[in-house]
């Protein structure tokens, strides 16, 4: 009889499985609370803002950015109704929550506090709190030179904009910016009325600087938008992580598997 035909087999296109897809429970739950993750988190979310946040939120910010564009048109009648503003003496307590002086110092003291503890909850809220306030003031600091924003003070209007040139920083709000990078990352870990009055006080810091004739209406708004998105995307990638292991069929050519992530 014929001797059956030999075939071939093609090798499976499929990505092969992550070197940690069949680790452990005890290794997965080593990795998610070893203090090492802080300069794993640290590394793979600077990647993640410059790579997926375009992708993923590019169209959300193009229609943020067209909003506010449209708004600012209102700035110069607006600060020229902020007298009653200026007389609310509270607000010069709400403005140095965004003091780039002070926040940055605050919220590392706070994480390696929480470093001293055993709360792991606790640890990933500081640590997040701090990258916000790191990487939400990195964007903002960009969007001003890129800008060139003059201020209310400057007297040149709400619509002088001098691009790459130094003097003019007024778009975003450097303290909005920190404030809400800050405050909202307490919030999305301990959501709450106590946390959500943070955010209220965040609010209080955007106030201040325009009844200080700091900023615009729209700067704030710029400010309050880069710090609580960049602290939403980076609470959510690391609660994420934290939530426990999730099983995935894997299904290709030739290959047959689970995928664990975590």
């Amino acid at each position: 009889s014929a001797l059956p035909e030999a075939t071939t087999r093609t090798p499976s296109r499929e990505p092969a499985l992550e070197p940690y897809a069949f680790a452990s429970p005890a290794e997965l739950l080593e990795r998610s609370t070893s203090k090492g993750r802080f300069v794993r988190w640290l590394a793979q979310d600077a990647w993640a803002l410059v790579r997926g946040v375009p992708s993923k939120y590019g169209l959300m910010a193009a229609g943020a950015g067209a909003g506010l564009i449209a708004l600012s048109r209102l700035d110069g009648t607006i600060a020229e109704g902020l007298d009653p503003l200026r007389k609310v003496d509270e607000l010069q307590y709400t403005e140095p929550l965004g003091s780039k002086s002070i926040m940055p110092a605050v919220s590392l003291t706070l994480f390696a506090g929480s470093l001293l503890t055993d709360d792991v909850r606790f640890q990933d809220a500081a640590f997040t709190a701090f990258e916000s306030v790191l990487f939400a003031t990195m964007i903002t600091n960009t969007l001003k030179f890129a800008t060139g924003r003059a201020r209310p003070y400057q007297r040149v209007g709400h619509d002088a904009f001098h691009p790459f040139t130094s003097g003019f920083t007024s778009f975003p709000s450097g303290h909005t910016t920190t404030a809400f990078a800050f405050m909202t990352a307490w919030f999305y870990y301990y959501p709450g009325p106590h946390t959500a009055s943070l955010v209220a006080l965040a609010g209080g810091t955007a106030l201040s600087r325009m009844a200080a004739n700091k900023h615009w209406l729209t700067d704030v708004l710029a400010g309050a938008a880069v710090g609580s998105a960049t602290s939403y995307i980076l609470s959510r990638r690391h609660q994420r992580e934290q939530t426990g292991l999730q099983v995935q069929a894997v299904l290709g050519t030739g290959l047959l598997g689970l995928r664990l992530t975590f």
